[in-house]
């Protein structure tokens, strides 16, 4: 009917043939393809027919390892030093510890139970501590030694200043107890040299 109709408009000319053939030949490629298509459709499922196409990959299972339990390290303590210390610090409440004993007692805790440096250095920071109040406990009565020999009498300027020298030398361990004795020693310096110019300036004002 189609090559009717076009010889009917064209004529039996070569230029119809040509036309039908190319007709002819896009039919067949389109049926080719619609063949395909519905080959496609109605193809099984390769995944799921047993003995087709791809074969499903089953993982192999594997035994479960063992999770074995970490133990958390244990803490530091040193439990022989926190004894020594609250013994310590009892005795102290109780007022039955005397500065020296202090001392001698740290002394002895130090040798003994101390093992790291922390503990080493607040040891050491407890002795210093024990050892300025012995100076300053020390310092205060050789001022009121040397105060009470002045009030009586018993020094010179010059035995004055010795004296304050010796002090500041022994028991004048901070900046401040050294300044404080360095303007006692000056203040009698200035009075040893009044007294020596005393008698000049009195035949002066003769």
């Amino acid at each position: 009917m189609i090559a009717t109709a076009i010889t009917h408009i064209t004529g039996s000319s070569g230029l119809a043939e040509a036309a039908l053939k190319r007709m002819n030949d896009e039919l067949a490629r389109l049926r080719g393809e619609a063949a395909a298509l519905q080959a496609l459709v109605e193809a099984p499922d390769p995944t799921k027919v047993e003995g087709y196409g791809v074969t499903p990959v089953i993982a192999p299972k594997y035994p479960d390892i063992p999770k074995t339990k970490t133990s958390t390290p244990k803490a530091y303590e040193n439990t022989a030093l926190d004894e020594a210390y609250k013994k310590l610090e009892h005795l102290k409440a109780l007022d039955q510890l005397a500065v020296a004993e202090e001392l001698k007692m740290l002394q002895n805790i130090q040798s003994k139970y101390v093992k790291t440096g922390d503990e080493r250095m607040d040891i050491e920071e407890r002795i210093y501590a024990v050892k300025k109040t012995m100076g300053d406990a020390s310092l205060e009565k050789a001022l009121d030694d040397y105060n009470r020999s002045v009030t009586l009498g018993k020094l010179n300027e010059a035995q004055e200043i010795e004296r304050l020298q010796r002090i500041r030398k022994l028991y004048a361990d901070s900046a401040e107890e050294r300044k404080q004795i360095d303007d006692m020693i000056f203040e009698v310096t200035q009075r040893k040299i009044a007294a020596r110019n005393r008698p000049v300036q009195m035949l002066l004002n003769m």
